[in-house]
């Protein structure tokens, strides 16, 4: 008898063997509406994947091992500023933080909290004295409601230095003159910090900190168009083999930037795909992780019809600037 229980053991430790599975280190889940979203997100999150960014789709990475997994929330549903915003901070206290780009809150394995802010104010003065405090607090607009923007802050996190030019917005009705804005900025030691509402008609706008030598500056910054896949990995080799690479972060709204530092002795390479089929899309990123690249952000053209693609980037080694 004690055999046979033996041997039934030793099978069914067999067979568990038997059913694990190597995961890709890339998979692609729904990423919209976010209500629905989150179950798919949460299933791949108990394998161990953590969402990159999310649109219609939504990318995520093999980055932990059970049981340490990230958690996804949609976003609060609740209609009005104060109760929005309060409804935020009950979840970042538990740890959520906006995933910038998404729709959706997240809970590392070992949790920061968080915590959410609008701005203050009735008049155009007093938000904009508001919107500048935010920022020099450490806070960062994470997306655009109705009501305004909306900040967020790791509770204890770093803060920049306590300097009323520490960050600096700049605002422009033409991306000529916003690029000649940033570029004085960067020479003076500023880099890209994120894209920021416009107050002009039609308008773009972005936010700007100190870094200096720190981050290699000063650097220097390219803008780039997102029309058709074939343009956007062209005009992107040609900034890549330059020494400029993409900054994640503006793929989200123009103008969308490449940053160069003083001293570029690496160069990049960067690969395009379309964002039409999950399936495909999942391929494809596993496909070019095995070749050393990495997904950056999704890229969007708007026009007549939407148009989104995958930004890939590899860095590749140079002999010299």
């Amino acid at each position: 008898m004690r055999l046979r229980i033996i041997s039934g053991l030793l099978l069914a430790t067999s067979f568990l063997g038997a059913q694990d599975v190597s995961f890709p280190k890339y998979k692609v889940v729904k990423g919209y509406p976010p209500k629905e979203a989150a179950a798919p997100m949460n299933a791949a999150a108990d394998q161990g994947y953590r969402l990159l960014f999310a649109a219609r789709l939504a990318v995520m990475r093999l980055d932990a091992a059970p049981p340490d997994t990230y958690r996804y929330l949609p976003i609060p549903d609740a209609g009005g500023q104060a109760s929005f915003l309060n409804a935020l901070n009950q979840q970042g206290a538990l740890g959520y933080g906006w995933v910038e780009g998404s729709t959706m809150l997240e809970k590392a394995p070992h949790p920061r909290n968080y915590e959410y802010k609008t701005l203050e104010g009735l008049t155009p003065t007093s938000r904009d004295r508001s919107y500048q405090s935010l920022l020099e607090q450490g806070f960062h607009v994470v997306v655009e409601r109705g009501f305004g923007p909306v900040f967020i802050r790791e509770v204890g996190g770093t803060r920049p230095a306590e300097s009323p030019n520490s960050v600096q917005v700049v605002d422009a009705s033409r991306t000529s003159n916003l690029m000649k804005d940033i570029s004085e900025l960067a020479a003076r030691g500023y880099r890209y910090r994120g894209h920021e509402v416009s107050k002009k008609a039609a308008g773009k706008a972005v936010s700007m900190e100190q870094c200096g030598s720190a981050c290699g500056g000063p650097l220097e910054y390219r803008t780039f168009n997102v029309n058709n896949s074939g343009q956007l990995e062209k005009d992107l080799n040609l900034l890549g083999r330059d020494g400029f690479h993409v900054v994640p972060r503006s793929l989200g709204f123009p103008p969308h930037l490449a940053e160069r530092p003083a001293r570029h002795e690496q160069s990049y390479s960067y690969r395009v795909i379309d964002a039409t089929n999950q399936r495909a899309i999942e391929q494809s990123l596993n496909a070019a992780d095995r070749e050393g690249f990495v997904p950056l952000e999704f890229a969007a053209h708007v026009g007549w019809n939407v148009h989104v693609f995958v930004v890939l980037e590899k860095a590749m080694v140079s002999a010299g600037p």
